[in-house]
């Protein structure tokens, strides 16, 4: 062992002689780099491992916030959707048609509050739910609510039903599951009319009941001022004057008989025109309205559009026939349906006389009777606007109020007078037999 350090001594001190550096001056090659990048890596691992755990650190920072947001939203949803429970809603009836059939079930609500629960039916054709009756339910009650069905699923084998009870305050909304309702025989109406067009709708949601070519376009007479009469009770000042013009004055079929220049209250004009279809009132109003025919027509046509009518236009007030100026009896439903959301309109077409004076002097007093022969002889008929020229034939448009639900029905160019009103009671009794 001596031998071979000696040997290598020697040989380290030739290689120092050779070189001309001192042995001990020599260092190992690789040695001071290995230690110098050995403290490097130790750094860099211990600055790593600190950004490790500054990174693991906001980590778990953000982790703890967004528990902490999710369970305060969890706690405010909590509160804010308190279920309602509905129970004893029978989900499959099945029922024998009769005129006389009725369905009813009574549900338990819960917990009870004040709040407004809707039947509601499918509509295949348009492909959503729509409301048909709607009740209320009071807080104190005991819960209990008794729910009739709609005459509607006698039309069909088989109908789709649910309950929808709306959010309100801290309880959530609430949608029963499907009920189906099977009728073992669905009622085929039968109803027999004259006029050339009919329809029959019920008002609260435009369903058709029944229909005879409701599109088809027909002259239709003086059903037209139930228009004349919608842009002036909504323009309102109806306790203003206004005077005959000449061309007013000389309208067609006109009942008042007055002089251009003689002046009228406009309720008084509005009254006379619905009551004894005056066609020179309907003029005067058309002028006062928008200055002249041409366009009040305008202003007609406009507004008829808005109510989804698609098969009516006017060139006049009052309904004198014209080859430009028709509507549908599906239309002229959707009018009348828009007019009785004014109590002036309804209170007018209940009336069965008129009586009024000129404004100014001299003073003519007037008194109209109604042309509408079903005031009075029928309960829960609410009165309607006819129509006669010899293109329209007879028309009339009613409205009808059976069990809480108001009816519409139209009948255009029957060729009687007679017939006319028989059609129109046929529609009523029709109601009354197969919608309870």
């Amino acid at each position: 062992m001596k031998k071979k350090g000696t040997a290598a001594a020697v040989l380290v001190l030739c290689a120092a002689l050779m070189t001309g550096s001192p042995a001990w001056a020599q260092e190992v090659p690789g040695q001071e780099q290995e230690t110098e990048t050995e403290g490097q890596t130790e750094q860099t691992e211990t600055e790593t491992e600190k950004e490790s755990q500054t990174e693991q650190t906001e980590t778990e920072t953000e982790s703890q916030t967004k528990q902490t947001e999710q369970t305060s939203a969890g706690d405010e949803g909590k509160k804010a959707a308190r279920k309602v429970t509905v129970t004893g809603l029978n989900r499959k009836i099945s029922k024998a048609v009769s005129s006389k059939a009725v369905i009813r079930d009574v549900i338990k609500i819960s917990p009870v509050r004040n709040c407004r629960v809707r039947l509601r039916i499918y509509d295949k054709a348009n492909k959503k739910w729509k409301t048909v009756k709607s009740y209320k339910l009071k807080k104190g009650s005991s819960g209990r609510l008794k729910i009739t069905y709609p005459s509607d699923w006698k039309k069909t084998r088989s109908s789709k039903w649910s309950l929808y009870i709306p959010a309100s305050g801290s309880y959530a909304a609430y949608k029963s599951k499907t009920v189906t309702i099977t009728s073992s025989r669905p009622v085929k109406p039968k109803l027999k009319l004259g006029s050339r067009s009919a329809v029959i709708i019920r008002s609260s949601d435009k369903y058709v009941i029944y229909s005879k070519r409701r599109n088809k376009r027909l002259a239709n007479a003086s059903t037209t001022k139930m228009v004349t009469a919608l842009l002036t009770i909504e323009r309102g000042k109806l306790s203003g004057n206004t005077k005959i013009s000449k061309r007013a004055a000389a309208t067609g079929w006109g009942c008042l008989g007055a002089k251009a220049g003689t002046k009228f209250k406009v309720r008084d004009l509005l009254n006379v025109m619905l009551i004894h279809s005056s066609n020179d009132a309907a003029s005067a109003l058309a002028e006062y309205n928008a200055g002249t025919i041409e366009n009040f027509a305008d202003k007609m046509n406009k507004r008829v559009r808005k109510l989804g009518c698609k098969n009516t236009h006017f060139v006049n007030p009052h309904g004198l026939d014209n080859k430009n100026h028709y509507s549908s009896a599906y239309d002229l439903a959707l009018i009348q349906r828009e007019c009785i959301r004014h109590k002036t309109y309804r209170d007018i077409i209940k009336k069965k006389r008129y009586s009024f004076r000129t404004v100014g002097k001299p003073r003519t007093s007037y008194t109209f009777y109604s042309t509408d022969a079903l005031l009075g002889s029928i309960n829960g008929f609410q009165g309607g606007k006819t129509g006669t020229t010899g293109q329209a034939g007879k028309c009339f448009c009613g409205v009808y109020r059976y069990k809480g639900v108001t009816y519409i029905f139209t009948v255009l160019g029957n060729s009687s007078d007679a017939g006319r009103w028989s059609d129109s009671r046929k529609i009523i009794k029709f109601i009354r037999n197969n919608y309870k």
